[in-house]
């Protein structure tokens, strides 16, 4: 039986898909009634610009139900940025694809020959599920310019495969996504390390995106999923490495749940992982950190060695306004190094401001060479925990210099030799003592680093801060955190001249990772992420450290009629200043409980299960961010 050809079809035709035997792939598809398969879409129909491929609801298991585009069997992908080439389910998350544990369920790649003419470009991917790979759930290889929004995957193959991964991509956006379950990294990104001769990092991965996305690690096998030659490895949830430049990564969550015998699991390595780049030309090494979030909370088969770790090859590195949370009822809480940075000898190794590093062994490394600039500013480190390694003998490891503005809270030891900077036992020296410290056991004015301590590291900073270095610093300015997301709500970490300390992760950030007018709460993603893991993203990231969701004014766990009439007594209008009290109920922050507060307050009442939508984005613009 031969095609039925409509007599014209012109750029921007709609088309559309549905699994076999419903699908079929001598249906043109433009009909709803007689919808297609994805295979035949993508290899007999010839995507233009300005098409559209519908998937109307369903498992997409056989395998010409896979959304499998690979230019080496002829399939092109080349969109515009005014028509692009758009692959959505009707219904979100109501379409899964089903690699069966023998393929790979959603993939692109484009081919090299004639580079960069033959990259898939401006191709955009919405709403669907994938799962139980064969390789990698979700690869795309040689793609530039392409969107994936809202998209849910788990359960890679084993031997080095992924849940995410990009491939010599540049300029591409992964915006709410959300990975999880069998993997050895749940996102990769990486560049040229599998291949030869490609000198030009024109060539490699970089500039791209992942925005609002959601990772959790849980289990990759070293023994029983090694393939021939392979000596293991370790696992992250997010990577970014390997000849990979220039990638950002904005408002991502990152968490850990190891469930499998430790002694069968791959080195358990970082929820945030830079190793950097050796052979990145100067200048081209910068990853951007902005608006994230990494904890590790609850039982664990094992753990990671690091929340966040930015490791010895890095340069050019951001960090700004993010969270790093170890639980510290838990054991290994006194084992995790909660923010690694370094050790390396570069200059301008790393920049970060308005980071809260709360539990583990708390924030280690060399940062940056020399005091000219201050590496790391706006520091709130709380909770943090002793593991008796030399490495790790303080809540700023060995190096405390190039930190300006640091409020140490309430870090206690399990052993003996333990201190909030410096080595207790030894001289306290300029070389490992912050430049101003704003939580000693006394209220009053920072403790301030002498200017000669810049030319004669050696030297002693002054008594003042030796009471700093052993103090709890519970300072009564300093309340336990309404949240841990929101600093910027108490006043004592923003004193005048001052760096702010501590995250504030309430806003969904730009390219520079400053804050915008888009609440990003609740989580975009949190229904369908519930429906596939009984995870609620909201309320794990509010409560920890014990802080809160909002509006649950009685703190019963759930937004109803009782936190609603506690709303109506502070309600003040547009403008009005709230009585004392009402904090809790100004959840924009703009000194008022309004009625943008009335909305948020309606919205949070269904975050059990419901999140926010988000429209379809395009990627981002060559040099975004610089």
């Amino acid at each position: 039986m031969g095609l039925a050809v409509p007599r014209a079809l012109t750029a921007g035709t709609t088309y559309y898909a549905a699994p076999v035997p419903v699908g079929r792939a001598e249906n043109w598809g433009t009909d709803r009634s007689r919808p297609t398969t994805v295979g035949a879409f993508l290899k007999l129909r010839a995507p233009r610009p300005g098409d559209t491929l519908i998937l109307l609801d369903g498992e997409y298991a056989d395998p010409q139900d896979l959304l499998s585009a690979l230019a080496s069997e002829g399939v092109i992908l080349r969109g515009t940025e005014t028509e692009p080439i758009l692959i959505r389910a009707e219904n979100d998350g109501a379409v899964t694809f089903d690699g069966g544990g023998t393929r790979v369920p959603l993939r692109m790649e484009g081919s090299q020959e004639d580079f960069p003419n033959r990259l898939y470009q401006w191709v955009k991917i919405v709403g669907v599920n994938a799962c139980n790979s064969g390789g990698t759930v979700v690869a795309l290889r040689l793609c530039e310019k392409c969107v994936l929004h809202r998209v849910c995957a788990w359960d890679a193959s084993g031997f080095n495969e992924h849940i995410f991964s990009l491939f010599r991509c540049r300029d591409n956006l992964l915006s709410d996504c959300a990975g999880w379950g069998r993997g050895r990294k749940i996102f990769s990104v990486f560049g040229n390390i599998l291949d030869t001769g490609l000198e030009d990092p024109e060539n490699w991965s970089h500039n791209n995106v992942m925005r609002r996305c959601w990772g959790r690690w849980e289990f990759w096998g070293r023994n029983q999923e090694n393939g021939p030659g392979w000596g293991g490895g370790h696992g992250e949830t997010y990577s970014y490495n390997y000849d990979a430049w220039d990638t950002h990564l904005e408002n991502c969550v990152s968490t850990w749940q190891a469930r499998a015998d430790p002694q069968t699991l791959v080195n358990p390595y970082a929820l945030f992982l830079r190793e950097g780049c050796a052979a990145c030309p100067g200048g081209l090494d910068e990853g951007k950190l902005y608006g994230c979030i990494g904890y590790l909370k609850g039982r664990q088969d094992t753990f990671p060695g690091h929340v966040y770790s930015c490791g010895s090859d890095a340069r050019g590195h951001r960090l700004k306004n993010c969270l790093a949370y170890v639980e510290t009822e838990r054991g290994y809480s006194a084992y995790v190094s909660t923010m690694t940075l370094g050790p390396t000898g570069r200059p301008d190794a790393f920049a970060g401001s308005r980071l809260t590093v709360y539990g583990g062994v708390g924030l280690s490394g060399d940062f940056n060479d020399g005091c000219a600039d201050w590496a790391l500013n706006g520091l709130l480190i709380l909770q943090t925990r002793d593991d008796g390694d030399t490495d790790h003998p303080s809540a700023v490891g060995r190096r405390g210099d190039n930190i300006r503005d640091v409020w140490f809270y309430d870090n206690y030891p399990t052993g003996t030799d333990w201190a909030n900077f410096g080595t207790l036992g030894s001289a306290l020296l300029c070389y490992n003592t912050p430049d101003y410290v704003h939580s000693p056991d006394h209220a009053g004015s920072p403790c301030v680093k002498p200017a000669g301590c810049c030319t004669n590291p050696s030297a002693h900073p002054g008594p003042e801060f030796d009471a700093a270095q052993r103090g709890r610093g519970t300072d009564p300015r300093l309340r336990a955190p309404f949240s841990l997301l929101r600093a910027r709500t108490n006043p004592a970490l923003r004193p005048p001249g001052a760096t702010p300390m501590g995250a504030h992760i309430m806003w969904e950030v730009d390219e520079h990772g400053d804050d915008t007018a888009v609440h990003l709460w609740p989580w975009p993603m949190n229904r369908r992420i519930f429906e596939q893991t009984g995870v609620n993203v909201s309320r794990d990231v509010f409560e920890l450290g014990g802080g809160s969701t909002p509006f649950d004014y009685d703190a019963d766990g759930d937004i109803d009629i009782v936190d609603f009439a506690r709303f109506q007594v502070c309600y003040s209008g547009t403008n009005a200043a709230f009585a004392d009290g009402c904090e809790w109920a100004d959840y924009d922050e703009d000194g008022d409980v309004d009625g943008l507060d009335f909305v948020a307050f309606q919205q949070w009442m269904g975050w059990t299960t419901q999140g926010r939508e988000t429209p379809i984005p395009d990627p981002p613009p060559d040099d975004y961010g610089d």
